[in-house]
């Protein structure tokens, strides 16, 4: 009263007296832009006046004046009021046209809160004047987020209404710019967030008809909400929970739509931001289209027809049967498949800085067994404090109170903090990512009641985010994949039991490997030893309740040996190397080679070959084992060895009956290698007289000479030659008949 009094007291006392400025517009030049930054008691005119007679036309393009207290004043060139007011406090957007060559703006302010005083509106008055020699053109401006790409923005700037113009050229004012003759919309961008950007838009056949966007800034990249994407039950059994058998039901909710009041449940969305869920539930008592960043101001949303909790009231130590309002509540009861539940949350709230000392809202996630015995699982880790502005706070936020459990306190964008424009949310301080959790018996029945409420007004509002797909009842795990890669892998041969876990009760369960049912296989464990992908599934007998996992399963390869020969025979007084090669040797690591003979190793090593030397008798079933030296898989086999007493294998018979009874009748060199390596054999009598030769020997003598007479009874001697660098062969052979 005593500030309306005082401004009445200056009007009525004061005689107002007008300072004028008079500016040509020259109409060939192009528009006139100015600025004003108007003080106290301010009655300053600008006078317009067009250089060729042609009308004028005014646009306001920014600017705050103090609304109910300060007015502008728009007049015509023959002295009438075209406008007079203050239009809410925003002139931005304001426009006129005169309708002679000249136009009028005036500022008529009281005696406090002006300009020049700075605060909310020292940023002044900008405005624009042109000669009316055209028709401007119709243009909307859009700023479009982009912030699930980037922390960025575009600008969408659409062209409803050319004017007088056959083309325009829109450009921002970081240097782009773009040519349309046409309507539609042209986009501009990206730009990154905290980019003040500015479109204009000119007639490319007249300088006096233009259009310029206000200043369009993306400050931060801010989480969204929405509270008609999904339903209450949609938002417990497609977001919050994390099962493929939703073993979720009897959902029931509440909130403030419920009081004809706003609506504080719905789904959030991270939307590129640093927020650390990517979606979820979120349940305050306010409104939850508020929940948006950045931070803005105190939210308060949400009226006294909208109760609290009685639940909440008796769970809660300090809380008094009716302290509560504005409560948000979703209950449901659910079945777990394993022995623990749990769900990540943050605790947001509008107390935190000036308030958190001395007051907070409440909220609980209130967990009951088939029993009916009740736990708070909103609980600060490792204490039994609930969680509230109290038991979760820092004080370098407000200095009244020590800080408690700050650990878990997360960020804080009120004064001392971070920058409020940064805020991925509109709550001014929320806590760090905590786990609720519990445990439980799997398939029992159990209920649980989300809420959270105003403690004694509907002021100064709190929420609670739970990440979407956390609240993880359980489900079928079999374990993390078994790969090569990862070196959890078991060699080929040896098995692996998957398991399943408990069966439930009324339940049963089927395998596959690589999709394909393996008959017979209904127990929770299986015995592996393939390379496969594996999976199982769980039916729950009359429902449609299924839920499976998968796994792949490889296992390191054995060595793939194959021997250049399994069976040979030894022959006297000759080297001999065994060899054997890996098939798969670019497959594994490097190997060892380990030869044994009758159990004793003979040779460890890098080599894959072993050298029976001539000088030694050594037969038998040796057994050549390689191993990878990383994975330590492993396999073996056998190479049989004859020992041949002859020298190189031949057979030196020493007694011939030539008599044709078929048996002992020829000279018969069994020879181990291919009968070309016998180049030839000379026979000589007991004289030293050669009687039969002849190359490629194998058995053609049968105690005749070089012309096929049979030879007397006696003894004779015989040389064998060979096609390699083998000694000849010196013998003896006694004929008889």
């Amino acid at each position: 009263m005593k500030r309306i009094l005082f401004s009445l007291l200056i009007f009525l006392t004061v005689q107002i007296v007008y300072a004028q400025q008079n500016i040509s517009v020259d109409c060939t030049a192009g528009p006139v832009s100015s600025s004003y930054c108007y003080g106290n008691g301010d009655t300053t005119q600008f006078e317009y006046v067009s250089s060729d007679g042609s009308p004028l036309n005014l646009t306001i393009d920014s600017g705050l004046i103090e609304a109910g207290w300060d007015i502008i004043r728009i007049i015509d060139s023959d002295g009438s009021v075209l406008f007079e007011g203050d239009n809410g406090g925003d002139l931005a957007g304001l426009y006129f046209q005169s309708s002679g060559d000249t136009i009028t703006l005036g500022f008529e302010t009281d005696a406090s809160v002006d300009c020049q005083g700075g605060g909310t509106y020292s940023g002044g008055i900008d405005w624009t004047v042109a000669c009316a020699t055209c028709v401007n053109p119709v243009i909307d401006y859009e700023l479009i987020s982009d912030c699930l790409n980037a922390p960025q923005f575009f600008v969408d700037v659409n062209v409803s209404d050319l004017g007088s113009a056959n083309s325009l050229t829109l450009s921002d004012n970081q240097g782009n710019n773009s040519s349309v003759t046409n309507t539609g919309i042209v986009q501009f961008g990206p730009y990154p967030n905290n980019t003040d950007v500015q479109i204009s838009v000119a007639n490319d056949d007249d300088v006096n008809c233009f259009d310029n966007s206000d200043i369009l800034n993306q400050g931060t990249c801010a989480l969204i909400t929405n509270t008609s994407q999904f339903t209450v039950d949609e938002l417990v059994t497609d977001v919050l929970i994390d099962s493929e058998c939703n073993q979720a039901f009897n959902i029931s909710f509440s909130t403030g739509t419920n009081f004809g009041s706003t609506n504080g449940i719905g789904y959030f969305e991270a939307n590129g931001s640093d927020w650390p869920f990517e979606d979820g539930l979120i349940m305050t008592t306010g409104d939850v289209l508020n929940a948006v960043g950045p931070e803005t101001g105190v939210l308060s949303d949400g009226d006294f027809a909208w109760p609290g909790d009685t639940d909440l009231e008796n769970n809660i130590t300090g809380l008094n049967v009716g302290d509560t309002n504005n409560a948000s509540i979703i209950e449901f009861d659910f079945i777990p498949i394993s022995n623990n539940i749990s769900f990540d949350f943050i605790f947001a709230a509008e107390e935190y800085g000036f308030y958190q000392c001395t007051f907070t809202d409440a909220f609980a996630f209130l967990l009951t067994d088939s029993s009916g015995n009740t736990t708070n699982l909103a609980i600060v880790p490792g204490t039994n404090d609930p969680i509230s502005v109290l038991t979760v706070r820092d004080g370098q936020y407000n200095s009244s109170c020590e800080s408690v459990n700050e650990e878990w306190f997360g960020e804080y964008y009120g004064e001392g903090g971070l920058p409020p424009n940064t805020s991925p949310t509109n709550f001014i301080g929320y806590t760090e990512v905590m786990t609720a959790q519990s445990d439980v018996t799997p398939y029992e029945l159990y209920s649980i009641k989300l809420v959270v409420a105003d403690d004694g007004d509907t002021l100064f509002d709190s929420a609670v985010f739970i990440d979407g797909g956390s609240f993880d009842i359980g489900q079928l795990d079999l374990g993390e994949d078994i790969l090569v890669s990862s070196g959890n892998a078991l060699c080929e041969g040896e098995e692996i039991i998957l398991n399943a876990g408990t069966l439930p009760e009324n339940s049963s369960i089927e395998w596959f490997m690589d999709g394909i049912l393996i008959e017979g296989s209904n127990d929770v464990n299986l015995a592996v030893s393939e390379t496969a992908f594996y999976s199982a599934t769980i039916t729950v007998n009359n429902t449609d309740c299924t839920y499976s996992d998968d796994i792949i399963v490889e296992f390191f390869e054995n060595p793939i040996i194959i021997p250049e020969e399994t069976n040979i025979i030894k022959c006297a007084n000759a080297d001999y190397t065994l060899q054997v090669n890996v098939e798969n040797i670019n497959q594994l690591n490097s190997l060892t080679y380990i030869w044994s003979l009758d159990g004793v190793d003979l040779q460890s090593g890098e080599n894959n070959t072993y050298m029976l030397s001539g000088d030694q008798e050594q037969s038998g079933e040796f057994t050549v084992t390689v191993y990878d030296n990383i994975t330590y898989c492993w396999s073996s086999i056998n190479i049989n060895v004859e020992f041949y007493e002859n020298s190189y294998c031949v057979d030196l018979p020493q007694g011939l009956s030539p008599n044709g009874d078929g048996f002992n009748d020829c000279l018969i060199l069994d020879h181990l290698e291919d009968t070309e390596d016998i180049e030839k054999i000379e026979v000589f009598n007991r004289y030293g007289t050669k009687i039969y030769e002849l190359n490629e020997y194998v058995d053609q003598w049968c105690g005749h000479d070089q012309d096929g007479e049979i030879v007397p009874v006696g003894t004779y001697f015989y040389i064998i030659y060979f096609n390699s660098t083998k000694e000849p062969i010196n013998s003896w052979i006694y004929v008889n008949y």
